[in-house]
C-alpha cells in the first residue's frame, strides 16, 4: 500500500471517530432536559394531593364532632325541661283571680271562681266536683269530643286534659237562664277556655269560647 493512501484511511478514521463522539454528546445533552422535566411534572403532580389531603382531613373531623354534639345537646335541655306543670302552678290562681275581677267588671257580670275559693254552679252541677267525684266520666264534651280532663289546680300529673280553675256566672238577667260557666284548660301543655251555657241530660257540652278578651287573658297569664 502507498503512502498516500495510508494518510487517505488515516484521516477518515479520525474523521469518523470525531462523528460519533460528537453524536454522543448531542444525545446526552438532549436527555438531560427530558430527565429533569419529568422530575418537575411529578413533582406539582404530588402537591395538590398532600393539599388536598390537608384540607379533607380537618373538615372530616369537624363534622363528625357536630354530630356527635348536636343530639347530646337536645337531650340535656329536654331533660332540664320538665312539662309536668305545663305553664301552670298554683301561684298563677291570684293572677288569674285579678285578671277575672277586672275582666267580668269590664263585662258588667259577677263570677264565682274556684281561684277565689268559691263553688261555680251550672244549674246545679257544682265544679270542682263534677269532675273530682267521677260522676261525669265520659259524660263531658269539648266542642263535641268525648274528654276526660282532669281536676289540676296546681298544674300538675300528666293528663292531656287539665281543668286549673273554674268560674259561673250569670251573663244576662238574674232569675233567667243565662248562666254560663267556664273552664280554665292546660291542653296538650296549650291553654284554652271552655265555655257551657247549659246542660244536656247526664252530659256536659263545652266549646272553646270565642271571646278573645277571657280567652287572651288566661293565656297572657299560663305563659308568663
Amino acid at each position: 500500500m502507498s503512502f498516500k493512501k495510508k494518510i487517505i484511511i488515516a484521516v477518515s478514521t479520525i474523521i469518523v471517530i470525531i462523528i460519533a463522539m460528537s453524536s454522543l454528546l448531542i444525545y446526552g445533552n438532549n436527555n438531560k432536559p427530558h430527565a429533569t422535566q419529568n422530575a418537575v411534572t411529578k413533582s406539582h403532580r404530588a402537591s395538590p394531593e398532600k393539599k388536598a389531603d390537608s384540607i379533607i382531613l380537618p373538615s372530616t373531623a369537624s363534622s363528625s364532632t357536630s354530630v356527635v354534639t348536636g343530639p347530646n345537646t337536645a337531650d340535656s335541655k329536654d331533660e332540664n325541661h320538665s312539662h309536668v306543670n305545663a305553664g301552670w302552678r298554683l301561684e298563677k290562681q291570684k293572677e288569674l283571680s285579678t285578671f277575672m275581677q277586672s275582666w267580668q267588671s269590664q263585662m258588667n257580670q259577677k263570677f264565682d271562681g274556684t281561684y277565689d275559693n268559691k263553688t261555680p254552679d251550672l244549674y246545679g252541677v257544682k265544679f270542682p266536683e263534677a269532675l273530682t267525684s267521677g260522676k261525669y266520666n265520659n259524660h263531658i264534651k269539648f266542642d263535641n269530643m268525648n274528654v276526660t280532663p282532669t281536676w289540676s289546680p296546681d298544674g300538675s300529673g300528666d293528663a292531656p286534659i287539665k281543668v286549673v280553675a273554674a268560674a259561673a256566672g250569670n251573663v244576662g238577667a238574674q232569675g233567667t237562664f243565662n248562666r254560663a260557666l267556664y273552664l280554665f284548660v292546660i291542653q296538650n301543655n296549650q291553654p284554652k277556655v271552655y265555655v257551657s251555657r247549659t246542660t244536656n241530660g247526664d252530659d256536659l257540652i263545652f266549646t272553646e269560647t270565642q271571646n278573645d278578651a277571657i280567652k287572651n287573658g288566661f293565656e297572657q297569664v299560663a305563659n308568663n
